[in-house]
């Protein structure tokens, strides 16, 4: 069996608006905990539940691995996303903010 280690990973998305007239979209900062063998199978893995929930990546924020001395450290979301990676192989949280579109849905 092939040891999996646990991997935080930051992307900044965007909501894939539901139809083109659509007026207003959300980005966000998507959090991943995801248990992996190696950095790219984990970015894969994260890559493919951003999509699952409908939202486009934009830019990478940060990847790392995750220390046993870190998760001690956790606060309540964080420790409840690693607990949903142990079970199922990966968590996704989101915090969104909303966008016009146009305005800065551009950049």
């Amino acid at each position: 069996m092939v040891k999996q280690f646990p991997f935080f990973i930051q992307y900044h998305v965007r909501q894939i608006p539901s139809s083109p007239s659509s007026s207003f979209v959300r980005e966000g900062l998507a959090t991943i905990i995801v248990f992996a063998d190696s950095w790219e199978v984990a970015r894969t893995r994260a890559g493919r539940v951003v999509a699952e929930h409908e939202l486009e990546i934009v830019q990478l924020a940060r990847i790392h691995l995750i220390g046993e001395h870190s998760v001690q450290r956790f606060d309540i979301v964080l420790r409840s996303l690693y607990q949903q990676a142990e079970m199922y192989g990966v968590g996704l949280h989101c915090d969104y903010w909303p966008i016009r579109s146009g305005c800065c849905a551009d950049r």
